[in-house]
């Protein structure tokens, strides 16, 4: 199981979530989110922890060199793209990605088979006029369906509380979790960091 802390802004978070087994931190490069983060900020925590774990920048609706100028300063090596990106978009990120999507409907789910340059889709909760980091859950139901299309990373409103079910429900390849395990937008909690770790490996 592959799990991804996402909304990183401090080195001691990023530290522990790689202690506990993270397969990828998260960093936001959306200015208007309140878990952003400067790029060279992301570098020193990419820099500090010497490649224990993948990297990666969310990205909402930026162009192919604002993603590449980011990647050289912050050395993240994944890259999520978290907006309206169309499938020709996809196909021009050289970068190993994911592509998010809040579907509302199965046809939100058919559409995923333009797609085809993009292996792995993360679900997350579909939110009027948000594009992600509300902690609403996502439609797990969908979330299975996107299975068909490609490897699936959930998330969406994910916590120690729900993760069990989550995963069972789903049975997903990996997971996404940010504000459930947060004092505050960008600030982790350490109990709840480790009792979700926990919990995923009590599922095994």
């Amino acid at each position: 199981m592959k799990i991804k802390v996402c909304g990183i802004t401090r080195l001691e978070d990023a530290q522990l979530a790689s202690e506990l087994g993270a397969w990828a931190l998260g960093f936001i490069f959306h200015r208007k989110s309140p878990r952003y983060i400067e790029p060279a900020q992301a570098g020193k925590i990419v820099a500090a922890l010497n490649s224990r774990v993948r990297f990666a920048g969310v990205f909402v609706n930026a162009t192919l060199e604002e993603i590449e100028n980011t990647q050289k300063i912050s050395g993240i090596d994944l890259v999520q793209l978290h907006g309206d990106e169309t499938p020709e978009f996809c196909a021009s990120v050289r970068t190993e990605m994911l592509k998010a999507v809040r579907p509302r409907s199965q046809a939100d789910i058919d559409a995923l088979s333009a797609f085809r340059s993009v292996r792995t889709f993360l679900i997350d909760a579909a939110v009027e006029g948000e594009y992600g980091g509300t902690g609403q859950v996502a439609n797990w139901k969908l979330a299975s369906a996107a299975l068909q299309h490609g490897e699936v990373f959930l998330s969406g409103g994910l916590n120690a509380g729900n993760v069990t079910e989550a995963l069972y429900s789903v049975q997903p390849s990996g997971l996404d979790v940010s504000s459930g395990v947060e004092k505050s937008p960008g600030i982790k909690d350490a109990v709840k960091l480790r009792l979700f770790f926990e919990n995923i490996r009590g599922c095994k």
